[in-house]
């Protein structure tokens, strides 16, 4: 997704196609396929969700029936798909895709926060990330690689990084006045460590330097690891909370709580109770990128 004024770059859905093999559980029974995708084909949610997620990956579909609704849980085995991309208007775009009904709310359209919602600013799709550019390359470069260095920069990604910091400061923490929260914490990284030490980490102590919120970028540490999310359907809140522990005094406070990418939310839910278990008093919370 590149941004140039208000215009964007993301996947056309109906120009790519290709093939890619499934394998999932209905009614007891194993099913496994490969279905191709051309140019006569009629281009389904369940295309979009291939697209988006990575093979190995499982995700869980919805198919309509009547009034009956039904969920299945797909294992992707294989994608051979090619992508095309359009230029499409940004404000267009964000709000076809957005629902507002949703307990995911997009900063874009909200003008007052409350703790029960998970705000966030962007769409990651797992098929961009390796295209230079989109925002989805981009979070990964800004938001998980820095201070990498990379072929251009000794500095690392330090564009995309100085990007995403700057949407947090402004279009968050400026745009809704959040004066009254004391703390700013990060979800940890889903492997164990005794440190904190990723670009969330790196970005909270440069606010909080320059701020008079405190950094709680070491309050929650990662002391077991979990496995990576596209291994699973779902990642559940207990795996969480069982593998992080509480460490500083939250007591009394008010957090901000925020994530690189959030798919179904349950980490930062987790690291929420975590917080409220040790007595925080409220915890907003905020990622960068929802998964679509």
């Amino acid at each position: 997704m590149i941004i140039v004024g208000d215009i964007m770059k993301t996947i056309d859905y109906l120009k790519s196609r290709g093939s890619f093999k499934i394998k999932y559980l209905d009614e007891n029974e194993i099913y496994e396929g490969t279905i191709n995708v051309d140019d006569n084909s009629l281009k389904t949610d369940l295309f979009k969700y291939i697209i988006d997620n990575e093979e190995n990956s499982v995700f869980s579909y919805k198919t309509k029936i009547g009034n009956s609704t039904n969920s299945v849980d797909i294992l992707i085995l294989e994608k051979n798909i090619t992508l095309y991309f359009e230029d499409v208007n940004e404000e267009i775009y964000f709000k076809y895709h957005y629902n507002g009904n949703d307990t995911f709310k997009n900063i874009k359209y909200e003008n007052h926060l409350t703790p029960e919602n998970i705000y966030f600013q962007f769409y990651y799709k797992s098929a961009e990330h390796k295209v230079n550019g989109t925002i989805s390359n981009r979070i990964i470069n800004g938001l998980k690689k820095y201070p990498v260095a990379d072929c251009y920069s000794q500095d690392g990604y330090i564009e995309d990084y100085n990007f995403f910091r700057n949407i947090f400061f402004y279009k968050f923490l400026k745009k809704y006045n959040l004066v009254d929260y004391n703390i700013v914490c990060c979800v940890p990284a889903h492997t164990a460590s005794v440190l904190n030490n990723g670009p969330l980490a790196l970005m909270i102590n440069e606010i909080c330097d320059n701020s008079t919120y405190i950094d709680g970028s070491q309050f929650l540490i990662r002391n077991k690891p979990i496995p990576a999310q596209k291994t699973q359907s779902k990642r559940f809140e207990e795996t969480h909370m069982d593998s992080i522990k509480i460490n500083g005094d939250v007591k009394g406070k008010k957090i901000i709580l925020i994530d690189d990418i959030t798919t179904s939310g349950s980490s930062l839910r987790a690291c929420k109770k975590i917080l409220l278990n040790a007595g925080a008093s409220s915890v907003i919370c905020f990622a960068f990128s929802k998964s679509s």
